[in-house]
């Protein structure tokens, strides 16, 4: 086996030079590397990538950050961010991606957000996947500020199968979106 590296890095102290190239008005800053290494069969990754006071036209993300570390296969993952988007939020995740010829997925096992002062926190790890059979979706379970969204489901070629369940999730939330929403 041939051992191979390769790396990259990219830091902007002003995105607004962007702005033609997105086509929305961004500000602030952004840093990230990224690295590759290791035989053909064992390759492995390790990337961070972190972003300060982005402005963007409905918000800001005050601070951004995030992490992918492992073999090619299997990548665990870490971010976080905290800003404000129509409210103030934070949001902060870890898990692991995995990547096979027969299957593609993503184990959340920590998801823990804010939004407007209401929280919002996995319970249970998620675990979602695309196989050659379809799209899989197993373990939804969410506290949603006092109340508890669960389900699964199941997408294939010829049939969608599946269960949600809400549990006094209060409506109130929908005003956090649309404040002409209001309960």
């Amino acid at each position: 086996d041939r051992e191979w590296t390769g790396a990259m890095r990219l830091h902007s102290t002003d995105l607004s030079g962007l702005e033609e190239f997105s086509g929305i008005e961004l500000a602030g800053r952004l840093d990230a590397d990224l690295r590759l290494s290791g035989p053909s069969v064992h390759r492995t990754l390790a990337a961070r990538l972190e972003a300060k006071n982005v402005r963007l036209p409905a918000g800001e993300i005050r601070d951004f950050g995030a992490e992918a570390d492992g073999e090619l296969g299997r990548v665990r993952i870490r971010a976080h961010a905290d800003g404000t988007y129509l409210q103030p939020f934070s949001v902060q995740l870890e898990g692991v991606v995995s990547l096979t010829q027969l299957r593609t997925g993503i184990e959340l096992r920590t998801f823990a957000a804010s939004f407007g002062g209401e929280r919002v926190v996995l319970e249970e790890p998620l675990h979602l996947w695309r196989d050659g059979d379809g799209l899989h979706l197993r373990t939804l379970d969410l506290m949603v500020a006092g109340g508890k969204l669960s389900g699964a489901f199941a997408e294939t070629a010829s049939k969608l199968s599946g269960r949600f369940e809400l549990r006094a999730i209060p409506l109130k939330l929908v005003g956090l979106y649309d404040p002409r929403l209001r309960w």
